[in-house]
């Protein structure tokens, strides 16, 4: 139930809304009403779909899922149910892939050799090029690139723009300081330039980033500013 449609069509004052919802068990979320009960199904079909994802049968090249693969979950309760079960230690999260804790896959022997060189190069706020690092580390760029792919189905990295991949953690960092920047301003808003200043991330990149940010759902374009919509999640 969507309270502020539901609040308008009956004309209810703030205090009546409040004393109607004081008489039901409810959850709410982003100001969607939820009664306790289908929150729990929510909660429990959700475990479900993560569990049989995570399984050593599962059919995809992968363990675990996406926020999308939740299909048969109500659209605006995805999100909320996947960090509730994230934060009971339920499921854990690597990139945008959540996953049973101890159904984690390790990484082929030659994969894993690659992480631990790659690693260390992207854990930086302006993440270096495909072409870049396979110069730095004498690799052929089609070889590295089939690669850095099948670590980013892994959760393990982003792919940004044209041959860029980010660390999960360094994308959310930058979006902690978009998220502040805006919360800075009167207007709530940011540039472009505004987020270069702060971050240090050059012109192309900073691009490349912003337009990944806007489509996530994070961020919307106004303009030569920005704003947040929502949450950011890698």
């Amino acid at each position: 139930l969507r309270m502020n449609i539901f609040q308008r069509v009956w004309n209810l004052t703030d205090r009546a809304q409040a004393s109607l919802l004081a008489g039901h068990e409810t959850e709410i979320f982003d100001g969607l009403v939820v009664s306790k009960t289908q929150w729990q199904a929510t909660l429990d079909q959700c475990l479900e779909t993560v569990e049989a994802a995570s399984s050593p049968t599962a059919q995809n090249d992968r363990v675990g899922l996406s926020l999308h693969d939740l299909g048969a979950v109500a659209k605006p309760l995805r999100q909320p149910a996947l960090e509730a079960l994230l934060k009971t230690g339920k499921i854990a999260k690597r990139g945008a892939v959540y996953f049973i804790p101890q159904a984690e896959p390790a990484l082929p022997a030659e994969l894993l050799a690659i992480w631990e060189q790659v690693e260390p190069l992207l854990d930086q706020l302006q993440a270096p090029s495909c072409g870049d690092m396979a110069k730095q580390l004498n690799q052929p760029l089609a070889k590295l690139e089939r690669s850095l792919l099948e670590l980013a189905k892994s959760g393990r990295l982003v792919p940004l723009g044209n041959h860029r991949f980010y660390l999960p953690r360094r994308l959310q960092e930058i979006a902690d300081v978009v998220q502040a920047m805006t919360e800075q301003t009167a207007q709530g808003t940011m540039t472009v330039k505004e987020f270069r200043d702060r971050t240090g991330i050059g012109r192309n990149v900073a691009i490349d980033v912003l337009e990944f940010f806007d489509k996530k759902g994070f961020t919307r374009r106004q303009g030569n500013e920005r704003i947040v919509v929502r949450p950011f999640s890698p």
